[in-house]
């Protein structure tokens, strides 16, 4: 078990290496799981749902770390 895993009182600890090379890959998932709902469902009725790349990419400028 990981520090942060133990329960909801320890927030759960992201290190730079667990992340930094993945987002091509973090964001294909977020893609795929968003692409299992029909389109007529609204985003805020999908469940789960993401758009933080969106965020990234657009509000940060950011499309690669």
């Amino acid at each position: 078990m990981r520090e942060g895993d133990a329960d909801a009182k320890t927030p759960k600890v992201v290190l730079p290496h667990q992340i930094l090379g993945r987002y091509k890959t973090a964001r294909k998932n977020a893609e795929r799981m968003n692409g299992q709902h029909p389109a007529h469902v609204g985003r805020w009725d999908r469940d789960p749902y993401t758009d933080v790349h969106e965020f990234v990419e657009k509000a940060l400028h950011i499309d690669t770390y």
